[in-house]
Formats: C-alpha cells, sequence, structure tokens
C-alpha cells in the first residue's frame, strides 16, 4: 500500500466545487477519496451534516454483547496505541456494520466528538455521515487515512482519522480499529500504528 502524504492544500477547494457543483477537476483529491465523494453524493448524504444515528441503549447493548470477545480482545491495543500518541487522540473499534462498539481516550476529544454523535451505538458509514475512515475502509476493505476536507462532511474537517479492518481468522473483516485526532495532529505513522494493531 502507499504511504500516506498531506493531501495538497488544493483539496479544500476542491471540497467546496465538488459539493456546490459536482465537479472534481486537477489532482489535489486521492482517487480513493474521489470515489467515495461520488458515492457521497450518489446516497444523497449531506455535506453540511455528520452526526452518527445512534441506537438506543438496548440495542446497544445487545450489539456489544454480541461481539463481546472482539472488545476484549480490541481494547489492550487500544490502550497501547493510546499510551503511545499520547493525549489529543482516541481509538476506537467497531463493528463489521461500522457500530462504535468501544471508545476511549483523551477527554477532551471525547468531549469533541461526542458532539457529532462519534460515540458507542453510532453507526459510522459512508450512507450515514459520508467519506470517513471507518466507513470507507469497510467499504474498500483496506487500511485508510482520511484528513481534514477529505472528509465529505464538513463538520468533520477539523479532524483526522486513521482505520484498518481487522479480520477473522478466515479472512472476513469482523470490525475496524480506529484513531482520531485534531487535523493539525496527522502523522503517516499513525496509519501504521493501526493496522499492525489491527493485524494483531
Amino acid at each position: 500500500m502507499r504511504a500516506f502524504s498531506l493531501p495538497e492544500q488544493g483539496i479544500a477547494l476542491a471540497w467546496k466545487r465538488f459539493v456546490e457543483e459536482g465537479d472534481l477537476v486537477g489532482n489535489a483529491v486521492r482517487d480513493v477519496i474521489a470515489a467515495s465523494w461520488r458515492r457521497c453524493r450518489k446516497a444523497g448524504v449531506n455535506p453540511y451534516g455528520g452526526k452518527g444515528p445512534c441506537l438506543p441503549s438496548s440495542r446497544l447493548k445487545a450489539r456489544r454483547e454480541s461481539n463481546t470477545t472482539l472488545i476484549r480482545l480490541a481494547r489492550p491495543f487500544m490502550e497501547d496505541l493510546l499510551e503511545v500518541v499520547g493525549d489529543g487522540f482516541i481509538v476506537i473499534v467497531t463493528d463489521s456494520e461500522g457500530y462504535l462498539l468501544e471508545v476511549l481516550g483523551d477527554p477532551e476529544v471525547l468531549a469533541r466528538t461526542s458532539e457529532l454523535n462519534f460515540v458507542p451505538g453510532a453507526r459510522w458509514i459512508e450512507e450515514t455521515v459520508g467519506t470517513n475512515a471507518i466507513g470507507t475502509s469497510l467499504k474498500v476493505k483496506a487500511p485508510l487515512q482520511v484528513w481534514a476536507e477529505e472528509h465529505y462532511c464538513r463538520l468533520h474537517h477539523p479532524w483526522t482519522c486513521s482505520a484498518a479492518p481487522i479480520t477473522g481468522p478466515e479472512g472476513k473483516i469482523i470490525g475496524v480499529l480506529n484513531m482520531t485526532g485534531p487535523c493539525n495532529a496527522v502523522h503517516a505513522h499513525t496509519l501504521g500504528m493501526v493496522m499492525a494493531a489491527a493485524r494483531a
């Protein structure tokens, strides 16, 4: 997989033109992001929205119970990731359908992302919240880092997210491991750490 590099500064202008006119010109937008934007536009995702729909508590409890093993195995790796990166990040594990099961990390970041419903029980897929590392990673079945204006929804532009699918013994995706933080804290190594943890 090609190493992640920061997108060109033209990404903000490319996003504005795309959501207003539906046009993609130049090379400011990576192919994987451009394809996702097109899917989002076709699905009618509101680029000025971006708050994840949440399950009622009873359904979240049932979903967590059906993924007990995944949560139990993922949690030590989530804690290790947070210890390495320090403050300013949160780490998330989802199930195979993009529902957030467990969210750990910096209390300030948790408070800010909760305003987006980036909380346990929310479904973070392209069809509900646009281009994002979790949902787009599930869609393309590959690790992905999404930075600032690469997100389809404007509410997500302050953030960067790095996600990698977690596969079971038979190679089927059983969940996603994701790390999220402010976009000015992005680093190419973040995705590598998440990929390694997801593989483990």
